[in-house]
């Protein structure tokens, strides 16, 4: 084994060279934490650096664990590792530097909320006792207003209403002053009334001239009524009654014919 002082000692190992290790120590790295008396032999020498070629394997297979490398490419990108921790822990300080940067407007914004709310607050609570009151006063009259003219109009029905139930009923003759409205629709009344116990007299009257007509019907033809004079007996009644019921109508409306 060289002495230290010599710039390329292989530490016992001719495949993993320390000084070849990308981030590995050195023979002075490996002198700072042992006895100054004290030098490595071989054997520990070539185990140290398995030990570092297997631990830079491992962190470099995590680190790319998302390509597919093979054996010789991650062999050649254990060079580029210690460069690429570097630039990764960079990046992590820039990002942690604006991260902090950022919470500080954050912390800024969240503070002048702080000290904006108190006063919006107040000038709410003043424009709503200043508004308030005058807006409950337009309000309120603005339902007296409506109230007021809805009272109106149901006034104004009424004296319509009793206008003219006055002129309907209270109409009379000029000629005739004894010829009321009044008078006029309790007569017309008496005469319905009259007309109308007239026909329910004459109801009664048909129905028991069509029970005798059954009568006499089932003692020519029979219970059966299948008989050509019974089916003319009954189309003649039939006909008898429809012109009895028009008849009637046409005298609720007014009709003084036969």
């Amino acid at each position: 084994m060289k002495t230290p002082n010599d710039g390329e000692n292989t530490c016992g190992s001719e495949q993993y060279p320390l000084k070849s290790l990308p981030g590995g120590l050195n023979e002075d790295d490996i002198r700072r934490y042992a006895a100054s008396t004290m030098h490595l032999d071989d054997a520990t020498q070539e185990q140290l650096a398995n030990t570092l070629q297997r631990t830079l394997t491992e962190v470099a297979t995590f680190y790319w664990g998302d390509e597919e490398l093979s054996q010789e490419q991650l062999e050649e990108r254990l060079q580029l590792l210690p460069d690429e921790l570097n630039s990764h822990l960079d990046h992590l300080h820039r990002d942690e530097e604006e991260l902090s940067s950022r919470q500080g407007r954050i912390q800024n914004l969240v503070g002048e909320l702080h000290k904006i709310h108190p006063r919006l607050r107040s000038k709410l609570s003043t424009l709503l006792s200043n508004y308030s009151i005058p807006m409950r006063d337009k309000h309120f009259a603005t339902q007296d207003l409506v109230s007021s003219k809805i009272e109106t109009s149901l006034l104004k029905l009424s004296v319509l209403r009793a206008k003219a139930y006055a002129d309907l009923y209270g109409y009379h003759s000029s000629k005739n002053p004894e010829a009321t409205m009044t008078k006029a629709l309790s007569a017309a009344h008496e005469r319905y009334t009259a007309e109308e116990r007239r026909l329910q007299e004459e109801e009664r009257k048909l129905d028991r001239q069509l029970k005798e007509y059954q009568q006499l019907l089932e003692l020519v033809d029979g219970k059966s009524r299948d008989g050509g004079f019974a089916q003319v007996v009954e189309d003649w009644v039939r006909v008898q009654k429809e012109t009895e019921e028009c008849k009637r109508d046409l005298r609720r409306l007014g009709w003084t014919g036969d």
